[in-house]
C-alpha cells in the first residue's frame, strides 16, 4: 500500500479538526436558536397581551392627526376627518378634569375578573338603564357598558373629564350646554341569535349620534315611561336641539345647580333598538312609552362603552367582555364575571378557594377574619390585601307616613328613641359604621354635626306614644288606639333585607325593645328583588333601607312633596313638607358654597324634627382581594369600586 506523505496526513488532520469545529459551532448555533425560540415563545403571550394596547394607541394617534388638519409632506392640508368647530369661539371646555391614572404600560391585557354582583349577589330586576333605579345595575353594569358624557375626576371631584364627550361649553348663566361627542363611538351588537332571520335588521353596525341623547331625554320626560326617579332631574329642560350627528345643545329653563351633574351625567339610548319590536317594526307613537317599559330587550344590556354585555344567567352569573372597538383607554381586564351568590359564607369560600378576585367582608366575617384571627392569618400577614372605605351610603328604617301608625311625628320620634344605635354600632357592627342623623354624607360639609342624635331612652319613647294617644286600654300588653271607630293595636310588619345578617340582628334587637314598651313588630326577612318591588309599589308599613349618595347630591328625588304620589318614585314613604320643598328648590338654584351649606343644614334640621326615617348609620366597608389583582384603588365617591385601571397578574 502506498504510504501518504506527511503533508497529506497533516492536511487530513487539519480538515478533520475543521469539520469537527464547524459541527460544534453549528450545534451551538442550533442550541442558541432553540433557546431563542423558547424565549420568543415565552414573550409571545406578553406581545399578544399588549397588542391591543398598541393598536389602540396607533388608532388614537391616527385619529388625532386626521382630525387636526395638519400639513402633509407635499405641503397640502389633510382632511380634518371628524374635526368639530366650536359653536362658541372663546368658550372654555368645561371638561377640564383629569381622568384616573391609566394602568401601567406593561399591564396584562388578558385577565378575567370575578366578583359577586353588587357584592350582594341578588339578580337585578332588569337591565334597562332608564327603568332600573338600583345601585347594582348602575354601578356594576351601566358604568362599564354605557357610560355618560363625562365623570367626576377622582383626583379633584370638583372637576369633570370627558368620557363620551370631547368638549362641553356652558354659558355664564349655566342654562345652555353645547356638547361635542367623541368621533367613532360605536354601539355594541345586540345579544340575539343572528342565525334567526328575524334579527337580520340588527346586523348593521350602528354609531352613537346626538339623536341617541335626545331620545334618552324624550323617554325620561314621557309620562308613560316608568322613569319618575329621573324625570324630576330633567323637568326644567327647555329644549334639546340636535345640530348634527356629533353636536347637540341642551337648554334649561332656568339656572339650576344640578343642571351640571345631570347634563354631564346623561347617557345615550339607542332609538334604533328600543323604538322597535323584536321584528324591527316601529312602535306606534301613542304606545311607544308603554312598549318601552316592557321592551323585549329589557333583560339584556346594551351600550357603547369599554365593556359589552354578553349574557345573564339568572341565579348564576352576569358576564361582560371588553369591547376592543372602544375609542377610549382600553381597560386591561378582558372579561368580567359577576357571580350571583347571595349566601355570604359561600361568597367567602369562593374567595378563599381563589375563584373570586375580591370580596366584601360582612360584619361577622370581619370579626372572624380580622379582629379575632391570628397574626399568621392570610388576612393579617399580607397574603390578602385589605382595604377599608367610608361608603357614601346610609342605612335607615323607612316609615309609611300615609299609614295611621306612622302619620304622627311623635310616634316616629318614639321609634328612634327605642333604637339603641350606639350599642348596635359597637356590638353588632364592630364599629364599621358611624351614627347618622340625616340624609347627607356623614363626612361632608352638607352634614350638620351640631345636631344631637336622639338618645336611646325607652321611657321617653313610651311617653311620646302616650302623648300620641297610643296606650294599652284593654290590658293585653300591647298599645292600642281608636281609629275611625275601630280599636287598632300597635302592631306592624317590617320588611327586613334578608341577606344581611347584621341588619337582621339589629332589627331583632329593635323588635325586642319595642315589645318592652307595648309595640309589636313582626320582622319579614325578604329577598332583595321582592323587597324592591314591594317598596316601589308601596306595599309596606315599614322597611329597612339603604341609600347611596352622590358627591353633591340633590334631595329632590327622595324628599320633595311632588314625588310622594308618583308611581315607583323614590319618595316611597310619602314625605310632604312645604318648608322642606322650599329649601330643596332653593338648593337647585343656589351656587354659592356657603349658602348651600346653610340651606343643607336647615334641611337636615327639618328631617331631624320630622323623623320620616329612623336614620341608622353610615357604613364602612372592608374589601379583601387576591394578590394577583393589581393596581387596586378606590374612588372617594360612588362607585367606590371601579376596575377600569385594575389588572390581573398572569
Amino acid at each position: 500500500m502506498k504510504k501518504e506523505s506527511l503533508s497529506t496526513v497533516a492536511l487530513r488532520v487539519v480538515l478533520a479538526l475543521g469539520c469537527l469545529g464547524f459541527l460544534s459551532l453549528l450545534t451551538l448555533q442550533i442550541n442558541n436558536m432553540e433557546s431563542r425560540m423558547v424565549q420568543l415563545g415565552i414573550q409571545n403571550d406578553q406581545i399578544q397581551g399588549n397588542l391591543s394596547k398598541l393598536q389602540l394607541s396607533l388608532r388614537q394617534m391616527e385619529d388625532r392627526i386626521r382630525a387636526s388638519g395638519v400639513e402633509a409632506r407635499d405641503g397640502t392640508q389633510t382632511a380634518a376627518r371628524g374635526a368639530i368647530v366650536s359653536l362658541n369661539p372663546g368658550s372654555p371646555n368645561f371638561l377640564d378634569g383629569l381622568p384616573p391614572e391609566p394602568a401601567p404600560a406593561d399591564a396584562n391585557m388578558e385577565g378575567h375578573y370575578h366578583k359577586v354582583y353588587g357584592f350582594v349577589g341578588a339578580d337585578p330586576k332588569g337591565m334597562n338603564f332608564l327603568l332600573e333605579n338600583a345601585a347594582d345595575v348602575s354601578e356594576d353594569i351601566r358604568e362599564y357598558v354605557n357610560p355618560s358624557l363625562g365623570l367626576r375626576s377622582s383626583r379633584d371631584p370638583s372637576r369633570f373629564y370627558g368620557v363620551l364627550a370631547d368638549r362641553i361649553e356652558i354659558t355664564d348663566d349655566f342654562r345652555e350646554y353645547t356638547i361635542y361627542l367623541k368621533d367613532g363611538l360605536k354601539w355594541h351588537k345586540p345579544v340575539v341569535d343572528y342565525s334567526n332571520p328575524r334579527y337580520e335588521w340588527l346586523k348593521k353596525d350602528q354609531f352613537v349620534t346626538a339623536d341617541d341623547f335626545k331620545y334618552t331625554i324624550d323617554l325620561i320626560m314621557d309620562p308613560m315611561v316608568q322613569a319618575s326617579h329621573l324625570a324630576n332631574y330633567y323637568q326644567d329642560i327647555e329644549y334639546v336641539k340636535v345640530v348634527n350627528d356629533r353636536v347637540f345643545i341642551i337648554r334649561w329653563k332656568k339656572k339650576t345647580y344640578q343642571s351640571v351633574n345631570f347634563t354631564i351625567g346623561l347617557w345615550p339610548t339607542p332609538k334604533w333598538l328600543y323604538a322597535n319590536d323584536e321584528d324591527g317594526r316601529a312602535f306606534p307613537k301613542e304606545t311607544a312609552g308603554l312598549k318601552f317599559n316592557e321592551h323585549w330587550y329589557n333583560n339584556r344590556a346594551i351600550g357603547c362603552g369599554p365593556y359589552a354585555f354578553v349574557r345573564w344567567e339568572p341565579g348564576v352569573a352576569i358576564v361582560l367582555q371588553r369591547f376592543d372597538e372602544w375609542i377610549g383607554e382600553l381597560p386591561p381586564i378582558k372579561n368580567i364575571t359577576y357571580h350571583l351568590i347571595q349566601d355570604k359564607n359561600q361568597q367567602l369560600l369562593r374567595f378563599q378557594s381563589g375563584v373570586l378576585d375580591i370580596h366584601e367582608l360582612p360584619v361577622s366575617q370581619y370579626r372572624e377574619k380580622i379582629l379575632d384571627s391570628l397574626e399568621s392569618s392570610p388576612y393579617r400577614n399580607g397574603d390578602y390585601q385589605v382595604n377599608s372605605v367610608n361608603e357614601m351610603v346610609y342605612r335607615y328604617i323607612g316609615w309609611n307616613m300615609d299609614h295611621y301608625l306612622f302619620e304622627d311625628k311623635r310616634v316616629r320620634t318614639a321609634m328612634t328613641h327605642a333604637m339603641n344605635r350606639k350599642q348596635i354600632i359597637k356590638n353588632v357592627l364592630h364599629d364599621l359604621a358611624t351614627l347618622t342623623t340625616g340624609n347627607f354624607f356623614r363626612f361632608s360639609p352638607a352634614y350638620d354635626n351640631t345636631i344631637v342624635a336622639h338618645d336611646y331612652d325607652l321611657g321617653k319613647a313610651a311617653r311620646l306614644l302616650d302623648e300620641a294617644g297610643w296606650k294599652d286600654t284593654d290590658g293585653d300588653g300591647v298599645r292600642d288606639k281608636m281609629i275611625n271607630g275601630e280599636l287598632k293595636r300597635f302592631e306592624f310588619p317590617m320588611l327586613v333585607y334578608g341577606h344581611r345578617p347584621e341588619i337582621r340582628s339589629w332589627a331583632t334587637i329593635f323588635k325586642e325593645d319595642l315589645y318592652k314598651i307595648g309595640v309589636v313588630c313582626n320582622l319579614q326577612a325578604t329577598e332583595w328583588s321582592v323587597m324592591l318591588k314591594k317598596m316601589e309599589e308601596r306595599e309596606f308599613v315599614s322597611f329597612t333601607g339603604g341609600w347611596g349618595l352622590d358627591f353633591d347630591g340633590d334631595p329632590y328625588q327622595i324628599w320633595h312633596s311632588s314625588q310622594a304620589d308618583l308611581p315607583k318614585s323614590s319618595n316611597r314613604i310619602g314625605f310632604r313638607n312645604k318648608e322642606a320643598d322650599q329649601i330643596i328648590e332653593l338648593l337647585r338654584e343656589t351656587f354659592d358654597p356657603e349658602e348651600r351649606i346653610r340651606l343643607q343644614h336647615k334641611f337636615h334640621k327639618i328631617l331631624h324634627e320630622e323623623q320620616p326615617y329612623l336614620f341608622m348609620y353610615s357604613e364602612k366597608s372592608v374589601y379583601v382581594n387576591q394578590p394577583r389583582l393589581k393596581n387596586v384603588n378606590f374612588q372617594p365617591f360612588r362607585p367606590h369600586v371601579k376596575t377600569l385601571n385594575w389588572y390581573l397578574q398572569p
